[in-house]
């Protein structure tokens, strides 16, 4: 049985990438993390199931959604946090679809915070919205 190892990307999945991964790992990606901000957005940063989707089904690989509001997870603000948390649960679900999504006994997103813009601990707004639309925060 593998290991459940994977990956996250801020840009779109390809062949090239999913050799380079599979290479580091020791094996291919069981999950693949992939950006999340808000429904609609064509940054190539975010997630574009149109053009990423069946790879991942191809290949067999997870996505793990990563809401990315990375510049505001340090705010103190309440309401930016539900905004935010609300944008996330917006794309994920316009991404996946709403019927898809609810067949899964649970859905899991990370919430991107990085070392120079830590997680608020005083204004957990956006995990909770985002955990109100199913969510399961690791």
């Amino acid at each position: 049985m593998a290991d459940c190892v994977g990956i996250d990307q801020a840009r779109a999945a390809s062949a090239s990438c999913l050799q380079v991964a599979t290479q580091k790992l020791g094996q291919q990606p069981v999950f693949w993390g992939r950006y999340f901000k808000d429904p609609g957005n064509t940054s190539p940063i975010q997630y574009q199931a149109s053009l990423e989707a069946d790879f991942f089904n191809a290949n067999n690989i997870k996505v793990l959604p990563v809401g990315r509001q990375t510049a505001n997870v340090s705010q103190p603000d309440s309401d930016l946090g539900r905004q935010d948390g609300g944008d996330n649960a917006a794309a994920i679900i316009a991404s996946f679809g709403a019927d898809h999504l609810s067949t899964m006994p649970e859905v899991a997103v990370f919430l991107d915070a990085e070392i120079n813009n830590p997680l608020n601990p005083h204004s957990p707004d956006e995990a909770a919205i985002l955990s109100a639309f199913g969510a399961v925060l690791i």
